[in-house]
């Protein structure tokens, strides 16, 4: 705090007895304040978060393939689906009853987890999934009738079952053709691709509510 007097100082003008004397004011005090408040209360820091790492996890679950019998849904490929940035079991194979587990370490935020096998559409889940030990991903089952893997049931796998109907064994070709696994292409492979027909890859809801 600065106190700066200006101007002259007052004078008293003195006068005839009995009347109060005359005064000239000529002081101004001019009240200067300067640098910054004395500090109060402490403003507490702006914590900056930091962002979560990779963490690993465990998925397991089961891959249903309608069309063959329960003790033959091996062969569907559970694969992590990202941009690089995952480590470790990046895809894992359903055995028999179509149960996989798989191990890997992901980034944080949203990832996507394919299920996807020969004769059928892919179904497809994106998920944020938390850093615990073990996950189990909701059953999911495929959508039959994709023949030549192009994730569309259309025309295209009519005419490849078309092509192939009444053959067996090794002349099945492709093998994608008898999608029931009976050994034969047949009428059954070909409801298998009527039942999903115009169809395209589904989404997989693979976190419970």
């Amino acid at each position: 705090m600065v106190i700066t007097l200006t101007g002259t100082p007052s004078r008293v003008t003195p006068t005839a007895t009995g009347t109060p004397p005359t005064v000239t004011p000529g002081v101004t005090v001019v009240i200067t304040v300067t640098g910054t408040p004395s500090a109060g209360s402490p403003t507490p820091p702006v914590e900056t978060p930091t962002p979560a790492g990779p963490r690993v996890v465990l998925l397991i679950g089961q891959v249903n393939l309608p069309g063959r019998q329960p003790t033959d849904w091996s062969g569907v490929t559970v694969e992590i689906a990202d941009n690089g940035q995952s480590t470790g079991q990046m895809s894992a194979t359903t055995d028999n009853a179509g149960n996989f587990a798989l191990t890997a370490e992901i980034p944080s935020g949203m990832t996507t987890i394919k299920a996807d096998a020969a004769g059928y559409l892919p179904a497809v889940c994106s998920a944020s999934l938390s850093a615990q030990p073990e996950t189990r991903l909701t059953n999911t089952a495929l959508l039959s009738g994709d023949i030549n893997d192009d994730d569309h049931v259309d025309i295209t796998d009519a005419v490849v079952i078309g092509l192939g109907f009444g053959t067996a064994g090794v002349a099945a070709m492709p093998g994608a053709a008898d999608i029931n696994h009976s050994g034969n292409v047949d009428v059954l492979d070909v409801i298998l691709v009527g039942l999903n027909f115009g169809e395209g890859p589904q989404e997989w809801s693979c976190l419970s509510e």
